[in-house]
């Protein structure tokens, strides 16, 4: 059964950044210290290629449950990108129906959804293998990453990129391109 939406959102890097926290996260399961900015390059394209990027492929799988047990346990920062909650209140109140699809486990995605209050949403889709297209339609997918773009190609929806996230430097798009998610509101609401 396809549900259908309005509009999907990737969740990392798109509605929230995740980076500081996972970083923290990460620290702990290495043993030494590792920065957002290293997390930044890697969280679109899920844990496994996190893991192995950052702490090394030995071991792969047991630090791989580490570190999503330990994201499970912690509460969620208050990680939400400027705009975000007034956005998603004024898309919800134009009634804009929406959803989340994220490669992140879909316990960990409904946790974060919980923590941070996110009730905008009538369905969330974790543990999502971007970009294969997902059991969704929508009219508009809003999205960080060329993962994203190529997930909204292969679905068949038009794309719209959000800049402050963690695409790649070298990402080009012809989609239309928000720094700040109030103008992307805007645009979605004319």
């Amino acid at each position: 059964m396809t549900a259908a939406v309005d509009i999907i959102f990737d969740l990392d890097g798109t509605l929230v950044d995740s980076a500081p926290h996972i970083a923290a996260i990460l620290t702990e399961v290495a043993g030494r210290e590792i920065h957002a900015s290293q997390t930044r390059q890697y969280l679109t394209k899920g844990g496994e290629q996190l893991i192995s990027a950052l702490l090394g492929s030995n071991n792969l799988d047991e630090n791989l449950a580490q570190f999503r047990q330990l994201y499970g346990s912690r509460p969620t920062p208050d990680c939400l990108y400027p705009g975000v909650r007034d956005g998603l209140d004024r898309l919800a109140d134009a009634g804009r129906s929406m959803a989340i699809c994220s490669n992140k486990p879909q316990s960990l995605c409904d946790k974060i959804v919980t923590d941070l209050d996110l009730d905008h949403f009538s369905v969330v889709i974790g543990g999502a293998l971007k970009p294969s297209p997902q059991l969704l339609t929508a009219t508009l997918y809003v999205g960080d990453s060329n993962v994203d773009q190529e997930t909204a190609s292969l679905s068949g929806f038009p794309f719209v990129f959000v800049s402050y996230g963690y695409a790649e430097s070298d990402f080009e798009t012809d989609s239309p391109r928000f720094d700040h998610f109030a103008e992307l509101v805007d645009f979605i609401l004319r």
